[in-house]
């Protein structure tokens, strides 16, 4: 006898085959969203700039 799944393989992973990006995902709040979206099946591309200055 098996048992019943308790999530569905579409609930279990909802953003299978959607890509998103995240910004600022190399560390603290970014990187855990980073996370959060592959676990929930998102293909995930990560950009971070490090320091200095961003507005030229």
């Amino acid at each position: 006898m098996s048992l019943p799944l308790l999530e569905s393989p579409l609930q279990a992973r909802p953003l299978q085959g959607r890509i998103a990006l995240v910004t600022g995902g190399a560390t603290g709040i970014g990187a855990e969203i980073g996370r959060a979206l592959a676990t929930a099946g998102a293909t995930v591309a990560v950009n971070h700039l490090e320091g200095g200055d961003t507005h030229g």
